[in-house]
């Protein structure tokens, strides 16, 4: 019998879709990391937790429980902090239980009783923190969104893609009803970033500049661009290229939404925003100073 560690992507799965844990050797001492551990867990407002342990009552807060055999539920993961050598004795009860990951925190391994359990149907992660794995798959999973397929709820509408905020309404920013939704992104430093921006009719997005270069390919309604010093009227499945530290500013039409998607970088500056310096070269082109929008006049 050979016991095999899941993948960083299995155990991804079972830090953030397990429910219900027991946790082994749980304590009231406060510099005991299965005290630290438990504290995390119960902070992130998703588990349900049976604390384990003969010698106390309560750790904060749940009721603790002398052994495995006095629960009535099913498990997810039995999180366990005894010593290597005390796994073997453990095991007929992790058995009986039946859950579906049986969890040795850091430091803990007992290859042995890991195989039978994997024989017996339940996956076994050796060596590795709960918290900190539950820590790096949250993060991970927020700052990574890589569909294989997105299909849409209703038009230009995405299952599982939320609105998020454009920029704060009580910033420097200027612009007026407008939407971002993230469609693909790519965590790492090389990584890029799909969005999907919409704005209601009239509305426009900022007047502003950046290092990084980005790529507009309208897919709903009608408006138009400022980049540069020209000005674009924007028709579904054009292309437009910002450049580097190009002025740019996008409208929707009067009576229309414009809705484009944006290829960005993921690693890449933040934006600068128009002084009036700026703002005064700019006027001095009768047709950019009628186009750019400059006070917010709503969202």
């Amino acid at each position: 019998m050979v016991w095999s560690q899941p993948s960083t992507g299995e155990i991804d799965a079972i830090v953030l879709n397990s429910k219900r844990l027991a946790i082994v050797g749980a304590s009231n001492d406060p510099g005991r990391a299965s005290n630290q551990v438990l504290k995390y867990l119960l902070d992130q407002g998703c588990f349900e937790i049976s604390p384990i342990n003969p010698n106390e009552e309560n750790i904060h807060g749940l009721k603790s429980l002398p052994s495995l055999k006095e629960i009535s539920t099913k498990i997810d993961v039995v999180i366990v902090f005894r010593r290597s050598e005390a796994i073997k004795e453990l095991l007929p009860e992790i058995l009986a239980l039946r859950p579906r990951v049986l969890w040795l925190q850091l430091g803990i391994r007992d290859d042995d009783s890991s195989a039978i359990a994997n024989q017996s149907g339940i996956s076994v992660v050796q060596d590795r923190c709960f918290k900190i794995e539950h820590a790096r798959a949250k993060h991970s999973a927020q700052d990574s969104f890589r569909p294989i397929n997105l299909a849409q709820s209703e038009p230009f509408r995405w299952h599982g893609v939320h609105e998020h905020i454009y920029k704060a309404d009580d910033g420097p920013a200027t612009f007026k009803d407008v939407s971002r939704r993230k469609l693909f992104v790519e965590s790492a430093e090389s990584g890029i970033e799909l969005r999907y921006f919409e704005i209601a009719p009239g509305g426009h997005t900022t007047l502003e500049k950046h290092d990084h270069m980005h790529l507009v390919i309208p897919i709903r309604g009608r408006g138009s661009c400022l980049v540069e010093n020209q000005i674009f009227e924007l028709s579904i499945n054009d292309m437009i290229h910002v450049p580097s530290w190009a002025w740019h500013q996008f409208r929707a039409a009067e009576d229309e939404f414009l809705g484009f998607l944006c290829l960005v970088k993921v690693d890449r500056d933040r934006p600068t925003l128009p002084d009036e310096k700026d703002l005064e070269l700019m006027r001095q082109d009768a047709q950019v100073a009628q186009f750019i929008r400059e006070k917010q006049t709503g969202n």
